[in-house]
């Protein structure tokens, strides 16, 4: 189906630019559907000459106009891919032969900065690069035989990524859900900095485009760590009418801003979509605030709640859910109870993720019983629709435990999604963390994201400096630790003794140790996501190299701090 939108494009709007690269040193890469469809079908062509017996490839490229070509070459040839980051060191060798145990190649796409030595000693299989695919044969039409289009790794926030089976029923589902949800035509402007490696960058940046017949411009992840603000510039010269980013590069942009914004013009913005696992009412307060005089209207701003086995998105809001504040009792929230917030009780806000979007339902659901759960009860948050995947590929044992869930009475199959939360009475979604995030304290279950909530909302360090709130089992003995990178210039005991005093403040009793460290070296996804699995690993094995490291007696009033390590 993907094969024959583009296609059409070609014939119908063939010089209309489909998508427009920028990469850090600036320079600019365009690509039309015409040019796109005939390369694809050269791409094809080569890729069919190799007659591979597996019909199965990786896509390994930096992010560029020719790596989708690729993708669109593989479709057109009835190949699933894997697309996956470019392969520059042992340590990416390392990543992606893990990722080959499960998901079995022909060969792989690399591009020009690949190892290629380095991969051939180590991978068994073939090594191709997207120069190695230019060919003056072509393709007289697509040939998508291929039921699965690709293979999406899951993030890998928790554990290894899995690969999760995307069919064309899944895709075109998902992209017909968020084309009539958002009211996309051909006339919108797409403008992205995400990497196109898996979801929103992928499937919403890469695919949605070609789906509805839009233009999209597009720019280097890199390029937009380094200056957050040059993706808003960017929305501005090329007069974007949708975009979509975590959480963290709201919170980026509004504290980057100083007086630089008066030069951007964001009125044309009709959709910019806040899709994070845990949303920050105050990012996106401050953003708004400080973007209204660019332009901005706040009607624009969305939050949206999805994940890859749903092929994406689940939950968004309307024009001006997202601004709403929903205040709670912070200690009822832990015993999972949601109460109103009073004048007395600790509040916590949290983000109204929205309705489902037609196509997708929503269930809370007692995980432990499998009974359903009314309005305002915090459980398991449960989908299922049209747009769900097939499961993971040859991994049996987790397929069964997240898809094909059945509530008790009910006939429809769902997906276990690992995330809590609960739906109020007017059927909108709030998310108040993840199962294998939670942290047990002495006032019930207290999500990760809460506990960093509380410490980078009130130290005021650029949000680029990350956190992280790790529950720590060894030998029967758990522990809370907290990670925080700062710079060399912070007083780590000043510092350390405002963030007990917080934690307390809030209830956080069971905190253990504070371990203060360089910026970057917290592990996170390209999009942000912290890796916590990884910074456990790193920690019980004593290798994140911490600038200071302090522990205290959480059943101490003093907040006196202990330095184990200068």
């Amino acid at each position: 189906m993907i094969a024959q939108l583009l296609m059409r494009l070609a014939e119908e709007s063939p010089d209309k630019i489909a998508f427009s690269f920028k990469g850090r040193d600036e320079s600019s890469q365009t690509v039309t559907y015409r040019e796109l469809h005939r390369d694809a079908l050269c791409i094809a062509a080569s890729i069919i000459q190799n007659n591979p017996e597996r019909k199965i490839v990786y896509v390994a490229m930096r992010q560029s106009i020719g790596f989708i070509k690729v993708l669109f070459g593989c479709i057109y040839s009835g190949m699933t891919f894997l697309p996956t980051y470019p392969i520059r060191n042992v340590h990416d060798i390392a990543r992606l032969k893990e990722i080959t145990k499960t998901v079995d190649p022909a060969f792989i796409i690399v591009d020009d900065v690949a190892p290629l030595d380095e991969l051939n000693k180590h991978l068994n299989c073939e090594i191709v690069t997207a120069l190695d695919l230019s060919t003056d044969k072509t393709l007289s039409s697509p040939n998508p035989t291929a039921d699965c289009v690709f293979f999406q790794c899951s993030s890998g926030t928790t554990r290894n990524p899995k690969a999760i089976q995307v069919t064309k029923k899944s895709l075109i589902a998902g992209l017909a859900n968020m084309k009539q949800y958002f009211n996309l035509t051909p006339s919108d402007i797409g403008c992205s900095w995400l990497p196109p490696y898996h979801d929103m960058g992928l499937i919403g940046c890469i695919f949605l485009p070609v789906y509805v017949g839009f233009t999209t411009y597009l720019m280097s992840p890199s390029a937009f760590m380094m200056n957050p603000l040059s993706w808003l510039e960017y929305i501005s010269v090329v007069r974007a009418t949708i975009s979509v980013a975590p959480s963290i590069a709201f919170d980026l942009c509004a504290r980057r801003a100083k007086a630089k914004h008066d030069c951007f013009d964001l009125s044309s913005l009709r959709i910019l979509v806040n899709s994070a696992q845990m949303i920050q009412p105050r990012v996106t307060d401050k953003f708004v605030a400080t973007f209204a005089s660019s332009g901005l209207n706040p009607d624009a701003m969305l939050n949206a709640y999805g994940l890859a086995e749903a092929t994406l998105m689940v939950t968004c809001t309307q024009s001006s859910q997202a601004m709403e504040q929903y205040g709670f009792q912070r200690l009822a929230l832990r015993k999972g109870i949601v109460s109103p917030l009073t004048y007395d009780a600790d509040p916590i806000y949290i983000a109204n993720c929205g309705n489902p979007i037609c196509g997708m339902s929503i269930k809370i659901v007692d995980r432990f019983t499998g009974d359903l759960m009314p309005a305002n009860s915090i459980g398991e948050i449960w989908v299922s629709g049209n747009s769900l995947t097939d499961g993971y590929y040859l991994d049996a044992e987790s397929t069964s435990a997240i898809f094909n869930r059945k509530i008790n009475g009910l006939d429809e199959s769902y997906i276990a999604t690992g995330d809590t939360g609960f739906v109020s009475a007017d059927g909108c979604l709030f998310i108040t963390g993840r199962i294998k995030d939670s942290i047990k304290t002495s006032h019930g279950l207290v999500s990760a994201e809460e506990i960093e909530e509380i410490v980078e909302s009130h130290d005021y360090l650029d949000p680029s400096y990350r956190c992280a709130a790790l529950m720590i089992t060894r030998h029967d003995e758990s522990e809370v630790v907290v990670l925080r990178e700062i710079d060399r210039d912070v007083d780590p005991v000043a510092h350390g003794s405002q963030m007990l005093y917080l934690l307390r403040k809030h209830y956080m009793l069971g905190v253990n140790k504070i371990i203060y460290m360089r910026r970057g070296k917290i592990p996170t996804t390209t999009s942000g996501k912290i890796k916590r699995h990884a910074a456990t690993v790193l920690y019980i094995h004593d290798l994140l190299d911490p600038l200071y490291e302090y522990s205290f007696d959480p059943g101490l009033d003093s907040l006196d701090l202990k330095a184990l390590k200068p």
